[in-house]
């Protein structure tokens, strides 16, 4: 009887320590609880170029290709060379000009916490 008793004991001891440790979390072994996974990607957006590039229209001559002298005599413009367009450049809101983008750790889904 005794024994019986004790190996009872043993097992309610062994599942409470289960089910207890069941709902604790530790952190994510793959990005060590920042939630971000460890690995670089280029920026979806500027490509890891840090800037992104949009065509318009050319300022010195307004789109036209062509400018006009002191004299009237046109001629092409200086600028786009009568392109028209040029292409301007600005820094990278979506990764703030870094040229990586993060992503949220896959193993723990952004949290830094997996349950065991």
């Amino acid at each position: 009887m005794k024994k019986v008793l004790m190996s009872l004991f043993v097992i309610c001891i062994t599942l409470s320590f289960y089910a207890f440790n069941e709902y604790e979390s530790y952190d994510c072994k793959r990005c060590n609880g920042s939630g971000v996974c460890p690995l670089d990607y280029p920026c979806s957006k500027c490509h890891g170029t840090k800037q992104l590039r949009e065509l318009k229209d050319c300022p010195k001559c307004d789109g036209s290709g062509y400018e006009v002298d002191r004299f009237g005599d046109k001629s092409k413009c200086s600028r786009c060379w009568g392109a028209k367009k040029e292409f301007v450049y600005t820094p990278c809101n979506y990764c703030l000009g870094t040229g990586i983008e993060k992503r949220d750790c896959m193993g723990c889904n952004g949290t830094g916490k997996v349950n065991r």
